[in-house]
């Protein structure tokens, strides 16, 4: 039997149809979810609030994989310094055996606008899991180096932030 000759004889079982879709809807919602997480930007010491309408980034799940994105945007600092840390991410950052593999298989897109006159521009982020949360770390290269990244964070600082890791 020709497949368009299935697909007319099914669509006379419209009852059926309704219970394959259903049961397929219930198996793709236990595999795939959408959501969203507040999020917090976190220097080694000081404090950086966000804005209440920027501080949201929105994730789908699929299977073990999660792809987060969304727009963080700074309201106020108090002298902020040292490590840069995007807390509050949905699941734990995958450990499986080797754990080393699943930490190179995480990626992370970031886009900056407003920081400091004197920052440097090209900007990094890591994925890792620290004390049984998943966090994003971000830092900035200086002749060649990561260096920090927490004290080019002033009022009105801009993140895009894309990622994608493995749970």
């Amino acid at each position: 039997m020709r497949e368009k000759d299935n697909i007319a004889k099914s669509s006379d079982l419209d009852g059926h149809i309704g219970a394959d879709w259903k049961r397929a809807h219930r198996i793709w919602e236990n595999i795939c979810k959408e959501n969203s997480a507040v999020v917090a930007l976190i220097p080694t010491s000081g404090t950086i609030t966000l804005n209440v309408s920027a501080k949201t980034l929105h994730y789908v799940k699929i299977g073990r994989v999660v792809i987060l994105t969304g727009h963080l945007g700074v309201d106020s600092v108090s002298s902020p310094s040292g490590e840069l840390k995007i807390t509050g991410l949905p699941f734990l950052q995958g450990n499986y055996p080797p754990a080393s593999i699943y930490s190179y298989m995480a990626s992370v897109s970031v886009y900056a606008n407003g920081l400091a006159a004197t920052a440097t521009t090209a900007i990094q982020g890591l994925i890792e899991t620290e004390n049984g949360q998943t966090k994003i770390y971000l830092s900035k290269f200086v002749a060649g180096q990561q260096a920090d990244l927490a004290g080019d964070i002033i009022p009105g600082t801009q993140f895009q932030i894309t990622a994608i890791y493995f749970i």
